[in-house]
């Protein structure tokens, strides 16, 4: 039986990936360990004075809202840029993108600046960033959506693979969708 996983490994393994990941202090340490488990290899670097350079060494980016600031968006912005001149994967994960209106225009900033490949979030941050939902609690607060159609919405809005975790997890390209428990 054919099994895709098996091809994505394989690849992993054979080429050992650069992922360059601009994440808060909060998850670098299980960032890094999820990159080395997967056969990746990692780098950390979030100075504005460095993060092109190192984007430009990278097989692909994770950028990750975390502890926003206006020099940490500037970073996420200069390595986004980065990696769509070299072509490469960028991953955003809008970390509490509802709890303010700074996290909530700097998500909304990165996306129109950068193209991303996969956004993934919570369903409350997904929301806010389609613009259906404005306030959250703290990084974990959970809202229903009013359809599944927002998430295909969102995925054909931002041409992006949408990943809504939650009980239920959300994957989706705007054309096919699975739903993982």
């Amino acid at each position: 039986m054919y099994n895709k996983w098996n091809d994505v490994k394989g690849k992993i393994d054979s080429q050992s990936p650069l992922i360059h990941c601009i994440t808060s202090p909060i998850a670098i340490n299980d960032c890094a360990n999820a990159v080395l488990a997967m056969g990746g290899r990692t780098v950390m670097a979030d100075y504005i004075e460095e993060v092109e350079e190192i984007t430009g060494a990278a097989d692909s980016l994770v950028l990750n809202l975390g502890v926003p600031s206006e020099e940490r968006l500037q970073s996420l912005l200069l390595a986004g840029k980065a990696a769509n001149k070299k072509r490469i994967p960028v991953v955003f994960d809008p970390v509490g993108c509802g709890a303010s209106s700074f996290r909530r225009n700097a998500a909304k900033e990165l996306l129109h600046e950068v193209e991303v490949s996969v956004i993934r979030g919570n369903s409350s941050e997904i929301q806010c960033l389609f613009d259906k939902y404005n306030r959250m609690r703290g990084i974990d607060a959970e809202t229903e959506f009013d359809s599944i159609c927002t998430v295909r919405k969102f995925a054909e809005k931002t041409h992006a693979v949408i990943v809504v975790t939650g009980e239920r997890d959300i994957v989706t390209d705007g054309d096919k969708m699975y739903m993982i428990e």
